[in-house]
């Protein structure tokens, strides 16, 4: 079958790969990226590829999040498209064409990712899902389908995404960066301290593997309101979040996400 465009060498050594390590999720999501329509891949190919590892796993499987890349991915193609085309306006154009390309299938496959979310599952579903998220978050005219599915990966870790809020006791910290990065992509900043903020005092309902996987939590999140006050000019207060990630770090500054 062939599922694959691009560089043959890449992969010859992904089907190594998981011969020998066939449940190591990374794989697949490093394989998947490389079949995008930016580096020259097509999404017939990206659906076959996310089918064949995918589709007969098991609903609890970390790889059935092929799907929800892949919607990330598609999304991503088409902004790409559509910030080409100067006649019809940016989320116009997107709704558009996600509309001709993503399949109903795939939109049911990739929001039910989002109901198997159980128990100890929920912390290392978050950290896989919010980089998926953030990118979504962050693509030009794709702000409705983030948001439906930053509401979805919300209900399913029994958190929220209201600015405001009376009871946050049960709120997790990954979504709360969600949520803040929305609003700093829509350049509300202090809407989006606000939301950083949270997720600081919301580190404490997460049960972190450690106190290494607890301090780099804390050190991304200083380092998104280091971000926040740079733009809000508040320079002292930068170097005070970049000067705090730093140390949790181990003397090395971090790269935002």
């Amino acid at each position: 079958m062939r599922y694959a465009a691009g560089n043959a060498a890449q992969r010859d050594l992904f089907e190594q790969a998981i011969r020998i390590f066939p449940d190591y999720y990374p794989v697949y999501q490093i394989r998947l990226a490389a079949l995008q329509p930016k580096w020259f891949g097509i999404l017939n190919a990206m659906y076959a590829f996310v089918h064949r590892y995918a589709r007969r796993t098991p609903q609890s499987s970390p790889r059935r999040l092929l799907y929800l890349q892949m919607y990330a991915h598609v999304l991503s193609a088409v902004s790409d498209a559509c910030s080409d085309n100067g006649r019809v306006p940016m989320n116009a154009c997107v709704d558009i064409l996600m509309g001709r390309v993503a399949t109903h299938h795939l939109d049911a496959a990739a929001f039910g990712v989002f109901g198997f979310v159980r128990g100890t599952w929920r912390q290392p579903f978050a950290t896989a899902v919010r980089p998926i998220l953030s990118s979504m978050i962050m693509t030009t005219g794709g702000g409705r389908f983030s948001g439906c599915f930053l509401e979805g990966a919300a209900h399913a870790l029994g958190s929220g995404t209201q600015l405001v809020a009376s009871d946050t006791a049960g709120n997790n910290d990954v979504i709360d960066r969600l949520a803040a990065l929305v609003w700093y992509e829509e350049s509300q900043l202090a809407n989006a301290r606000t939301l950083y903020r949270r997720a600081l005092a919301d580190l404490v309902n997460t049960h972190f593997l450690g106190p290494d996987a607890e301090d780099a939590a804390r050190a991304q999140i200083y380092t998104d309101l280091a971000s926040t006050y740079n733009r809000l000019h508040a320079y002292r207060k930068v170097v005070i979040y970049e000067k705090a990630a730093s140390v949790l770090y181990g003397g090395m500054g971090p790269t935002r996400v």
